[in-house]
């Protein structure tokens, strides 16, 4: 789909559309998603996941043009992996979206990273880090403050019982500072036992140990 598909599609429904997800739009541009905004201004929802062709200096001249023009503005944004922000920028998608940095912005439900919930490469396999958020959950803005780096982008949280019964919370963070199975998402250290995918990524000794087709798994 290009620019001009994308803006051609969104006005079908002029003055009405709420929500756009561009998941694997990897052909619209800076210019196309400034394009769209300037002439959906009623959107509240947005998600850039999968269009890697978009810069976060372009998301973030879109969103300032947007918000000056929109009665009510973005109020969810999700980019998953296309940002990986400093604290700067951090706090400047916060103030185009009108949002006060000390407001609470995750209701604290757990964020579980699995396959099921990655962007499917063409290959068969798994972009990677390429996480596909829900526009419909109680997230403002699906990056935050990793516990571990520097950096704001996904955090994720551990399924694993024995973290959960400890209360640890050293195993929460991205996917650069915590390894995770692909399966069921618990982390996954140098001392644990892990089969490695032909595309590099992880899954833990139980889930290969209870999964009947463990042998064929190819991500």
């Amino acid at each position: 789909m290009s620019d001009a598909d994308l803006l051609c599609l969104t006005q079908k429904s002029p003055g009405s559309l709420q929500c756009l997800s561009l998941m694997c739009c990897v052909n619209i541009t800076d210019q196309g998603l400034k394009a769209v905004l300037e002439s959906n201004l009623q959107l509240t929802k947005l998600g850039i996941f999968g269009a890697f062709r978009i810069t976060h200096q372009g998301l973030v001249d879109s969103l300032r043009s947007f918000s000056m023009e929109a009665d009510i503005g973005i109020k969810k944004l999700r980019v998953a992996n296309r940002v990986t922000a400093s604290e700067v920028q951090y706090v400047e998608l916060l103030s185009l979206m009108k949002i006060d940095k000390e407001m609470p912005l995750h209701k604290q439900e757990p964020r579980i990273f699995h396959a099921d919930r990655l962007l499917p490469d063409l290959h068969g396999g798994y972009v990677p880090d390429s996480f596909v958020p829900d526009l419909h959950d109680e997230y403002a803005l699906d990056i935050e403050k990793c516990p571990l780096c520097p950096n704001y982008k996904l955090v994720y949280d551990c399924t694993s019982k024995e973290c959960k019964t400890s209360g640890s919370s050293i195993c929460r963070g991205c996917v650069v500072c915590i390894s995770r199975c692909l399966r069921c998402g618990r982390c996954i250290d140098s001392e644990f036992e892990f089969e490695e995918t032909f595309f590099l990524g992880s899954i833990c000794h139980d889930c290969v140990k209870y999964s009947p087709h463990h042998r064929k798994i190819d991500v």
